[in-house]
């Protein structure tokens, strides 16, 4: 059974609800951007450890920090990560274990960019719709 909507004015308001939740997904982005600490320290780390979602997705770096070498597991997992690949991470200069990997520090761009293509792609219907109910 295949779900269409046909009448042009129910289209726009469709998508004008689809267009306010990726509005609300964009805010959502923008705060886990802002809500990041400011005073994380950048260092490079090595992957040591990984393993995968089926075995309980999570990623372990090796690093050093204020002069101490720090191994911190992280509950996360990417299949773009390999044994002894060196990444970017932020630690806390408070408590040099506390980090945010590239995961945590992309997270919201991501959030953002799936809600605006939502929204363009409502703006899209939108505007279709209209113009064929003014014709």
């Amino acid at each position: 059974m295949q779900f269409e909507i046909t009448n042009p004015l129910l289209k726009r308001i469709a998508a004008g609800i689809v267009l306010v939740a990726c509005l609300v997904v964009i805010g959502f982005g923008i705060k886990q951007q802002v809500s990041l600490p400011k005073n994380y320290v950048e260092t490079t780390a090595q992957i040591v450890r990984l393993a995968e979602p089926a075995k309980g997705g999570y990623t372990t770096y090796r690093y050093e920090a204020q002069g101490k070498k720090y191994i911190v597991r992280v509950e996360e997992y990417s299949s773009l990560n390999h044994i002894g690949k060196e990444v970017k991470i932020h630690y806390n200069p408070d408590n040099p274990k506390e980090i945010l990997s590239a995961g945590d520090m992309i997270g919201g761009f991501i959030t953002m960019g799936i809600g605006c293509a939502g929204a363009v792609i409502s703006l899209i219907v939108i505007i279709k719709n209209r113009n064929l109910s003014q014709a």
